[in-house]
């Protein structure tokens, strides 16, 4: 509801606009050094399909699927994920125990295209730093913008990360992942050797569109990449979502009292 409302009222000032006005964005504001400013609370393009499960992996997981059909986006995505054989078995294990085990159920932290892609974010950035506010969980993303890697990484489930511009976009790369993590709904495997790239730009003030490049020898044959693209949600702010309060649902999944 409380997207729906100002979308709505996004709606109703837009449409107020002269048409000379209606045509042209805002600029994306700008910081001090010159770079676009990333700040703002963001969620999903509400156009975006996830498509459904025949549609983003005919059914069966495997690596190198076919284009999706007209009209199922499956989160900027093209194709499926170029599985290794493990990796496909274990996805479509998942969907067959209908993801009984997906971090969300056992209400563990994922990475960011889950959390991107269902609830709103918020960045907070200064001239040497990107902070990442999730609704989800409450979690945070901690991103220094021109410093290398530290010489120690410890494995988390959101990796240790770092920034840095090329041009108008914020380059942040990723590293130190746990094992047995999950990077979308399907079930898709991030492991110790994944790598995940993310090119960030504001293109106008009501978008942020980021560029998602999944690098893990260890589950995939090759890099892949999906598209995702924000819009601004003005003049609110992201909100406690705790889910291990009174939680049933486990139990449920499980068959058990």
């Amino acid at each position: 509801m409380r997207s729906l409302f100002f979308s709505s009222c996004a709606v109703l000032v837009f449409a107020a606009l002269p048409v000379a006005q209606q045509r042209t964005a805002p600029p994306a504001p700008r910081l001090a050094d010159g770079h676009p400013d990333l700040s703002g609370v963001y969620q999903a393009d509400a156009r975006a399909r996830t498509g459904t499960w025949e549609e983003a992996n005919q059914g069966i997981g495997v690596p190198e699927p076919a284009s999706l059909p007209a009209g199922a986006q499956g989160r900027g995505r093209q194709s499926g994920p170029p599985y290794q054989p493990w990796a496909a078995k274990l996805v479509l294990d998942d969907y067959n125990t209908r993801n009984v085990d997906s971090a969300t159920a056992r209400c563990l932290p994922n990475f960011m295209l889950l959390n991107v892609g269902l609830f709103p974010v918020e960045f907070v950035q200064t001239t040497k730093k990107l902070v990442i506010l999730m609704e989800y969980m409450g979690l945070n993303r901690n991103i220094p913008i021109g410093v290398p890697f530290p010489d120690d990484t410890e494995p988390t489930f959101l990796g240790t990360s770092v920034g840095r511009w090329d041009g108008d976009t914020l380059v942040v790369d990723s590293i130190g992942f746990r094992d047995d993590l999950w990077l979308d709904l399907r079930g898709s495997p991030l492991t110790s050797a994944g790598r995940v790239r993310e090119r960030i730009t504001r293109p106008d003030f009501g978008h942020l569109n980021i560029e998602v490049t999944v690098d893990d020898p260890k589950a995939y044959t090759r890099p892949w990449t999906v598209r995702l693209q924000q819009q601004i949600i003005a003049d609110t702010e992201i909100i406690d979502e705790i889910w291990l309060e009174n939680e049933k649902f486990m139990r449920r999944l499980r068959g058990t009292p």
